[in-house]
């Protein structure tokens, strides 16, 4: 090398070197290995990667794998003397399996081993795979079709919005009753469907011989003519079927329920031919490959978009074992995308027991068998850690639950966003049938947490199942499909509930899909007195779908040593009280600010049949025709409502975008309409202000929020605190008119199926905006976005 080379190569490595002190990493010629076990007085503490990275340098200008990361990280932590940081690039990193965090990944030395997003960057862990290749098969019905391989999955998104699965209501047509292995109807049309053995059935509430609270799923097995040739003989999956008929049948809440005809069954490509339902689809698996079916809107073509499949359940897992747990590891601004789980289309189905929880064997709710149950999948797990830390991290579009935590103890769950969620949100407890270690002293603060239960009904948006000591604050939860905060207690020797602590949370929209909940739901003992009992305080729960039964401030059966002091709660059929069957006992409700909208009863109300023991009762009642007005009015009410929610500093967790196909779909049975949220994360529309129709010729699709013909408005949304409404959608005829009370804007609809996207120009954040539109015009209001 000359000698002139040899100064640029010491002078450019100098000035790298230089950089890399700043950033703690380490630099390295071309071709040179990494600081491999980390000894030394310059430890490295840095190492990048990316979804394209290569090679072991694992430097900001050579990135490696994230697997290789973690295996350099996992040599250089025994030794370690600062926190070790792996920092992901943006882009898409496809996991083709989970990525698994365990005790030899752990911090050292009092110091953390931190998976952070780069300076600026948006990394994705994902399951997905884009579906490609639509071909029109059916023009009339706009019916695509995409081979997919061996690929499967129970989502699909379309431009990052979730779509349906294709349905058939009623579950099954004609006369139906349950037989050995299935169940029975008149009606030969079953034996027309394409792929049966793809249906799923699904079972909700009592109407369909199941519980209240549950959306029990199974998937068919096989159809035939039955002896006589004119009806249908369905099998149905076990254990799946004798699960659902034993949990059911069981003497729990009332119990003996008879598991009769579906509710409505989900899952094949004869059902895309329902023109009410477009935007629809169906996967059919066979042995030669996968198929994917799509029932296009008028004038879409699938081609121009860009569709996701979900696959991969857990996309990241940290955990260790009773003896060596996973400790000290930090999981910050990182995105989870994409996650599937497979479990209801095997054998074992979804027969739903309570929240998230399903049997797994029929006599599941017996005292001897409380392992009898099991949960769905968390995109992110923790099992068997502690002093974990997961922070400002966002978990979209995911199949199944999006934080599961379980044998942890003090782990952080703060300031990250959950949105659209098939399952629940954050779930934290002793989990059967694997009661290894405990759960205690966790804190859940901060979080957004809004669209939870898009598939799984009776979803709630966090699930706390025999917790000790977990501190449950200042979290805004929002759209889930059952309560908004379920707690279980000790039952049948799960462990000890204890020293909970569940303040300043702001609670709206619960119930959309499942009954017999409420704002914050209790159940079981919360503790063995009133030092170490439950406490729920200077909390706002409001607003749950008509026709549910629900209370906001719900304590269940046995719900012993709980108290609920300084909460707001309102719009909810009883705003507090619980089931006594077969007791309540020692419950304290005092200074909270109550309304409930079942008229003649107490704002605390006690039912079923049994005893009521050692209850304190001493709260304030709202006014009944606008209790939201009478609590700003009143300073003590006032505060609460404004201390609850979020913290100063994490508002951009309400940010994003709002498309109401996010909403967790109600395939109503009965009725053609239902509310739609009143609360999103970012947005208050106002109690009953939004309706969404079923079965409107010409229109997009059937969960976007529609005005009936002669209802013009005006209809108001407000956006949270330190947002505003930064542009929506309007598709529909006539003219509209948006104001904040500061700026307005107005202007002419181009009619059904031209969607007209309005950028407001508002600044002032907080602030109420009306919307009012020309007479006898019925207008569609989508894709709300929402900024700081």
């Amino acid at each position: 090398m000359s000698a002139l080379n040899s100064w640029r190569r010491s002078v450019l490595l100098a000035a790298i070197a230089a950089t890399c002190a700043a950033s703690g990493e380490t630099a390295y010629a071309a071709g040179d290995a990494p600081a491999g076990d980390g000894h030394g007085p310059h430890q490295r503490s840095t190492w990048n990667v990316a979804p394209d990275g290569r090679g072991q340098s694992c430097m900001r200008w050579r990135p490696c794998r994230l697997e290789t990361a973690r295996e350099q990280v996992r040599a250089a932590a025994p030794a370690m003397t600062r926190d070790l940081r792996v920092e992901l690039a943006g882009g898409r990193y496809e996991l083709s399996s989970t990525f698994v965090l365990g005790a030899a990944d752990s911090g050292r030395n009092g110091h953390d081993v931190v998976y952070a997003a780069a300076p600026g960057a948006e990394p994705v862990l994902t399951g997905g795979r884009e579906v490609r290749g639509w071909r029109l098969v059916d023009p009339a019905r706009r019916i695509w079709r995409a081979a997919v391989g061996r690929l499967d999955t129970r989502q699909l998104y379309a431009d990052d919005v979730r779509l349906r699965r294709a349905v058939h209501v009623p579950g099954l047509p004609g006369d139906v009753r349950r037989t050995a292995t299935g169940l029975h109807t008149t009606s030969a049309e079953p034996r027309t469907w394409a792929a049966p053995t793809d249906v799923e059935m699904v079972w909700r509430a009592r109407g369909a011989g199941a519980f209240e609270w549950v959306e029990a799923r199974c998937r068919v097995t096989g159809m035939s003519a039955d002896a006589a040739g004119t009806g249908t003989d369905v099998s149905i999956a076990q254990p799946c079927l004798d699960n659902a008929v034993g949990i059911y049948a069981s003497n729990v809440a009332g119990g003996g329920e008879v598991l009769g005809a579906p509710s409505w069954s989900e899952n094949s490509s004869t059902f895309l031919a329902d023109d009410t339902r477009p935007a629809r689809w169906a996967i059919e698996r066979t042995a030669a490959g996968n198929a994917m079916h799509y029932r296009a809107r008028p004038g879409e073509d699938p081609r121009r978009r860009r569709f996701v499949a979900a696959t991969g359940e857990t996309l990241v897992r940290i955990g260790g074992t009773v003896a060596e747990p996973a400790h000290d590891i930090v999981v910050r601004g990182l995105r989870f995308s994409e996650s599937t789980w497979l479990g209801p289309d095997t054998g074992m189905g979804f027969p739903n027991l309570f929240a998230n929880a399903y049997a797994i064997r029929p006599d599941a709710l017996s005292p001897e068998t409380y392992r009898g149950e099991a949960f769905p999948p968390g995109a992110l797990e923790l099992d068997k850690t502690h002093d974990v830390r997961v922070e400002g991290n966002r978990f979209e579009r995911l199949g199944a639950i999006g934080v599961r935590i379980q044998s942890t103890s003090r782990a952080t769950v703060d300031g990250n966003v959950l949105r659209d969620l098939s399952a629940g949100g954050v779930l934290i407890g002793r989990l059967g049938p694997d009661l290894e270690g405990e759960v205690e002293d966790n804190v859940i603060s901060n979080n957004a947490i809004d669209g939870v239960g898009a598939e799984y009904g009776a979803s709630p948006g966090v699930f706390l199942n025999v917790p000790r000591r977990t501190t449950l604050r200042n979290n805004f939860i929002s759209n889930t499909g059952y309560s908004g905060v379920t707690m279980r207690g000790s039952w049948n020797g799960s462990g000890t509930t204890e020293g909970n602590r569940y303040v300043d949370n702001y609670v709206a929209n619960v119930l959309r899909r499942a009954s017999d909940g409420g704002g914050i739901y209790t159940v079981y003992p919360q503790g063995t007195s009133w030092d170490n009992g439950l406490l729920v305080a200077g909390n706002v729960v409001r607003d749950m779908r008509p026709g549910a039964l629900g209370f906001g401030l719900y304590n269940d059966i046995g719900s012993d040593y709980s108290t609920s002091r300084d909460n707001v709660s309102y719009n909810f059929l009883i705003a507090g009280g619980g089931c006594a069957q077969p007791y309540l006992n020692e419950i304290r409700s005092t200074g909270n600010w109550l309304r409930g909208r079942l008229p003649g009863v107490p704002d605390v109300w006690w039912v079923c049949d049994g005893p009521v023991t050692n209850v304190e009762v001493d709260n304030h009642s709202l006014d009944a025709a606008d209790p939201a007005a009478d609590c700003a009015a009143r300073p003590a009410c006032a505060a609460i409502v404004a201390n609850a929610g979020l913290q100063a500093g994490y508002e951009d967790r309400l940010t994003g975008t709002y498309s109401f196909d996010d909403v967790p779909t109600f395939e109503d049975v009965n009725a053609d309409s239902f509310d739609v949220d009143s609360v999103h994360a970012g947005l208050d529309f106002g109690w009953g202000q939004w309706i969404a129709a079923y079965g409107t010729p010409g229109y997009a699709t059937t969960s976007h929020a529609r005005f009936a013909t002669a209802d013009a408005g005006p209809r108001t949304i407000a956006p949270v605190r330190g947002v505003v409404l930064s542009s929506l959608v309007l598709e529909g005829s006539g003219t509209y008119t948006i104001s904040d009370g500061t700026s307005t804007r107005s202007g002419t609809l181009r009619g059904p199926g031209r969607p007209v996207r309005v950028q407001t120009g508002f600044r002032t954040t907080g602030a109420k905006v009306s919307l009012t539109f020309s007479d006898g015009q019925q207008v569609v209001v989508d894709d709300l976005r929402v900024s700081r």
